[in-house]
Formats: C-alpha cells, sequence, structure tokens
C-alpha cells in the first residue's frame, strides 16, 4: 500500500508541475514581446547612429563654410593691404617724407623740439 500511495503522490505531483507551467499561449506572448523589445532596442541604436552621422556631417559643413569665409576674408586683407602699400609708396602722401620710402614711426621716443615747446 505504502508502494501504491507513493506512486501515486509522485505521478500527481507531476501533473501538477506540469499543469502549473506557462501555456502554449502564454509562451508564445512572452516571445513576440522580447520580439518587439529586440526591434525597438534595435531601432533606437539605428535612429542614435543615423542622428550621430547627421550631427557630424552639419560640423564638417560648418566647418567648410567658416574655413571658406576665413580664407576669403584673408584674401580681401591682403589684396586691401597690398592697395594701400602701393597706394602709399606711388602717391605724394610719401612726398611729405621727403620722397623717401620708409616706414612710418608711429611713435618716436623722443618728442620733436616743437612738441616740446608748447607742452612746457
Amino acid at each position: 500500500m505504502k508502494n501504491l500511495f507513493s506512486i501515486i503522490t509522485v505521478v500527481i505531483g507531476l501533473f501538477t508541475m506540469i499543469g502549473c507551467g506557462p501555456s502554449k499561449a502564454e509562451i508564445e506572448a512572452q516571445r513576440r514581446a522580447d520580439s518587439a523589445r529586440i526591434v525597438d532596442s534595435v531601432r533606437a541604436v539605428e535612429r542614435q547612429r543615423i542622428d550621430d552621422s547627421l550631427r557630424i556631417a552639419a560640423y564638417m559643413e560648418n566647418a567648410r563654410i567658416t574655413d571658406s569665409i576665413r580664407e576669403a576674408n584673408t584674401m580681401v586683407l591682403e589684396k586691401l593691404m597690398k592697395k594701400i602699400t602701393q597706394t602709399f609708396n606711388n602717391s605724394s602722401a610719401n612726398s611729405w617724407m621727403g620722397g623717401k620710402s620708409h616706414h612710418i614711426k608711429v611713435c618716436d621716443s623722443q618728442p620733436q623740439e616743437h612738441i616740446r615747446k608748447t607742452w612746457t
């Protein structure tokens, strides 16, 4: 009797364990939910990659435009300085310096005699 009771108890325990597990519908629902999460994760990573690529492209375009503007400004300034130098060297503005071609002193370390007399 004890053997029969033990066997019946084991069989009932097995049926109970099998019956308590998830059903096929629950397993399928869990699989679909996992698939949806994976797809969402892949989409998020792909979206981030595209956003990063667009951000880098915009930065590179901005840098290219900035370099072009800087180069254009440098060329304009070089032409302007060349024209000013040529105008100064070729014009009568140079004659007040005795016709000599040399650099203008912006500030003398020793004031001129007439300036010294005026301020003393």
